[in-house]
């Protein structure tokens, strides 16, 4: 049988808020946007997210039996935190080579490639990572229950609870507060919204939080200030000194900016790819060391 597994790559980015595909085969490169896809909300619905944009691309980009059979796939999604996890949807997909990891790893592989540094990855959820060589360390990742610190659920999650507790009297009331509390009409409507609201509904108020925040906002400000004291503590612990590079990744790690210490706002940098380009690569590297290790089939 023909050696196709350069010839098709599959890469996997699945968050709280939306789940990327992508596709290499033969120079071109095809992608396509779906729902949320957390193995920890829901593995099963996550599950079919993925197969579904894998489904979708094989047949857009006229992938053949023989190169489907031999294709290699890394996906990374959010909320998969044990092996079991992983093994489970590897098992339920129909891409034979396939490797699950959760979306910290190939976020970290898209923003700094081989590189040494420091990753904040902050959009619905968050995590905190360095990279030396081949060691990957974290900190966070796990989930909103418990964790999750200064994401856009977290922020979403504090406005709320600030707002009640301008309700009842035992925390300072601000524009941000009485906007969210004219939003909802009454406490009690927000305590049946987070009774049943996801990360990814809950994320949806982090934008007013940090344009609250940025026109002086007190209640804004101390959520900031909260989630900022947090990402300086994790990357100190983990090891980041200055003159590092940092890269801020997922859609409301940027707003931290105006947050962070001097010495950590200097060592910005951009991210050299997305967590959707470090999936593609990562199932490249494993590609090809099947390729190394001489199985063809």
């Amino acid at each position: 049988m023909k050696n196709s597994l350069q010839t098709c790559i599959i890469g996997v980015d699945g968050g709280g808020t939306s789940c990327r595909v992508a596709l290499l085969y033969r120079q071109q490169r095809f992608e396509v946007v779906l729902g949320q896809a957390n193995a920890t909300t829901n593995l099963l619905a996550a599950v079919a997210t993925v197969q579904s944009g894998i489904d979708q691309l094989v047949s857009r980009a006229k992938v053949s039996p023989e190169d489907r059979a031999s294709c290699q796939a890394h996906v990374a999604l959010a909320g998969v935190l044990q092996d079991k996890d992983a093994q489970e949807i590897a098992a339920r997909l129909t891409i034979t080579r396939v490797r699950v990891s959760d979306d910290r790893v190939s976020t970290v592989v898209g923003a700094l490639g081989d590189d040494t540094g420091v990753v904040v990855g902050i959009g619905t959820g968050s995590f905190l990572a360095r990279q030396s060589g081949t060691q990957m360390q974290f900190v966070g990742g796990w989930g909103l229950h418990i964790g999750d610190e200064a994401s856009g659920a977290w922020l979403g999650k504090g406005l709320l609870a600030a707002t009640l507790h301008s309700v009842d009297g035992i925390g300072s009331s601000s524009e941000l507060t009485n906007g969210c509390l004219r939003r909802f009409g009454d406490a009690n409507k927000i305590v049946s919204f987070a009774s049943s609201a996801t990360p990814s509904d809950f994320s949806e108020f982090a934008p007013d939080v940090a344009a609250a925040a940025g026109n002086g906002d007190e209640v804004g400000k101390a959520l900031m200030m909260q989630g900022a004291d947090y990402i300086t503590h994790g990357l100190k612990q983990l090891g980041w000194v200055p003159d590092e590079p940092i890269c801020l990744t997922g859609g409301v790690a940027p707003a931290y900016t105006s947050w962070l210490p001097a010495d950590m706002v200097s060592c910005i940098r951009a991210a050299k790819g997305t967590a959707l380009d470090g999936a593609l690569k990562l199932a490249s590297k494993a590609a090809a060391k099947v390729k190394a290790q001489g199985q063809t089939t």
